[in-house]
């Protein structure tokens, strides 16, 4: 997941082996799509690829490093969990935190 001024040319450097580091590690299967938008619609297809995918497998957007730090994975599954009405503490789909009964 990324934007560039020259989309084709970034896809090829990434496939080439010149993109960014997690791509140098990972290569990408595939495109998917090319789009126009904002860096706020690349980190909100961001998240959606890493709810449908898991947060390991997906980088992109503010989410760019290699190893996301502590804080940036909880914050994401705290999002992830937000956007389908989950529990914000465990994910279960059966109580909010305030009925959560794992500690915190």
């Amino acid at each position: 997941m990324g934007s560039s001024a020259d989309p084709e040319k970034r896809i090829a450097e990434h496939r080439a082996g010149r993109g960014a580091a997690y791509t140098k590690r990972y290569p990408a299967e595939s495109v998917v799509s090319i789009s126009p938008g904002d860096r706020f619609d690349e980190d909100a297809a961001v998240r959606r690829l890493m709810r449908e995918h898991g947060i390991e497998f997906v980088r992109g957007g503010a989410y760019s490093q290699v190893k996301l730090t502590a804080d940036d994975t909880a914050a994401l599954h705290r999002e992830l969990r937000a956007a389908v009405d989950a529990c914000l503490r465990c994910g279960s789909r059966d109580h909010f935190v305030a009925s959560c009964g794992q500690a915190a």
